[in-house]
């Protein structure tokens, strides 16, 4: 009879490791964010969706509104990217909402993750529209 091999489970050690490095490289990240202004530096990514159709992605102006909100700036932000400011607050909210059921083995609905992505296709559809440019990014 064959025996099963016990299961590899990451240690207590090593999740707080990579957590602490995750933190690490998303404060990093804020902190040039914060530094460099991306209408001004162009070291950041271009969107290559937008380069080749020249319509606007749901992620088109995220990195210009994220200056904006950490410099304290939520109209301008509104103006660049307004899922990156509506999308954070409300996954958090669903998600301290769903913590406690988890602890009672209610996983996740598969539901809200296609809702995610209908709202956000949804966006990256309506911002294109020539009758709402209000949400097309400044160029």
């Amino acid at each position: 009879m064959a025996t099963v091999p016990p299961k590899l489970g990451r240690s207590a050690a090593a999740s707080w490791l990579l957590a602490g490095l995750l933190g690490a490289g998303l404060c990093l990240g804020l902190w040039v964010i914060y530094l460099f202004d991306p209408t001004h530096h162009h070291f950041y990514p271009i969107c290559q969706f937008h380069r080749l159709t020249g319509w606007y992605c749901p992620g088109c102006g995220m990195t210009r509104a994220l200056y904006a909100l950490l410099h304290g700036q939520w109209l301008t932000a509104c103006h660049d990217n307004i899922l990156l400011v509506v999308a954070p607050p409300a996954a958090l909210a669903r998600a301290l909402w769903w913590y406690p059921r988890r602890q009672q083995h209610r996983f996740l609905p598969n539901r809200w993750f296609w809702s995610l992505v209908f709202l956000t296709l949804t966006f990256g559809v309506v911002r294109n529209l020539p009758q709402l440019t209000c949400l097309a990014p400044a160029p």
